[in-house]
């Protein structure tokens, strides 16, 4: 009877220690379900912004890009349903991205150099292009300043530094863009001016120039200051508005700038302004309304 009752006990303790690493086991796989659907309604749960953030960049046209056309369409990649602001030299466009985060503009470019600027409030992007009229089938251009010049070559300084060769073609056009962009004589090019130099690169990287212009050396500084917030109260000389951030901000109204006027604006409305920016003081340029 002993041997059996000490196998009965021993058997009644494995069954036992059996069920509860059974029902440990058990809870163990229902704590881990449980927190892997905390998890995931946590992630649901998240704002938009976060979940769909997607990086901002400039997809077209490539930066020091050269186009014999003066209506570009800028395109480029952001968290969708955001605005973005493109700012060319004399006019800025509102656009936003799409749902899956792309966003466009058609936007016009003056003779010559333009510096443009593309922003989603966070990040700022500089675009510099060229345009003249030209057809060179897929042009390229070297910018800078003069630094040695001969019969059939120029040597460029880059804004960067870097040396460049640039090769005078027999029918290259020269022009003038401080006046009016009126043909030049290559003997009227010299040490120290600012050009740029437009056609084929080939394979040791001197640049065979068919069209040469004279031009002022850009500032590529950001001058221009983008805010998003809502309109507070304007005077006849200035706006107050509150940022984003909470901060309120004054900028100067001069006797026009693009967009509607100050009277139309409701407190509280979301809006958007592009300001010509010194050291102390902002001025507006552009007023834009039409914001979500």
């Amino acid at each position: 009877m002993r041997k059996e009752v000490v196998f009965a006990i021993i058997a009644g303790i494995s069954l036992g220690l059996l069920f509860a690493f059974g029902s440990w086991k058990v809870a163990q796989i229902i704590k881990k379900k449980n927190l892997n659907q905390n998890i995931t309604s946590q992630i649901n749960e998240l704002p938009k912004s976060i979940k769909n953030t997607i990086a901002f960049s400039v997809d077209y046209p490539e930066n020091n890009s050269t186009l014999g056309t003066n209506l570009v369409k800028i395109t480029g990649s952001n968290t969708p349903s955001l605005p973005v602001i493109i700012s060319t030299p004399t006019k800025d466009h509102l656009t936003k991205a799409d749902l899956n985060g792309k966003f466009e503009a058609e936007v016009a470019l003056s003779t010559a150099i333009n510096s443009i600027i593309i922003t989603n409030f966070d990040e700022n992007k500089k675009l510099n292009l060229i345009y003249w009229k030209n057809e060179i089938v897929n042009p390229k251009s070297y910018i800078g300043t003069i630094t040695d010049i001969t019969d059939k070559t120029v040597q460029i300084r880059s804004r960067s530094g870097e040396i460049q060769q640039a090769k005078i073609e027999e029918d290259a056009k020269i022009y003038n863009s401080l006046k009016d962009n009126q043909e030049i004589k290559q003997q009227d090019l010299a040490i120290g001016d600012f050009i740029i130099a437009i056609g084929d690169i080939n394979g040791n990287k001197v640049l065979k120039a068919q069209i040469i212009i004279t031009a002022i050396d850009f500032k590529e500084e950001n001058n221009l200051e983008f805010t998003k917030g809502k309109f507070v109260k304007a005077t006849s000389k200035d706006m107050t508005i509150v940022l984003d951030s909470g901060e309120e901000k004054v900028i100067l109204l001069p006797k026009s700038w693009d967009g509607p006027n100050t009277k139309e604006l409701k407190p509280n409305q979301n809006i958007i302004t592009v300001s010509i920016k010194t050291a102390e003081t902002s001025t507006l340029r552009t007023l834009f309304t039409d914001v979500e």
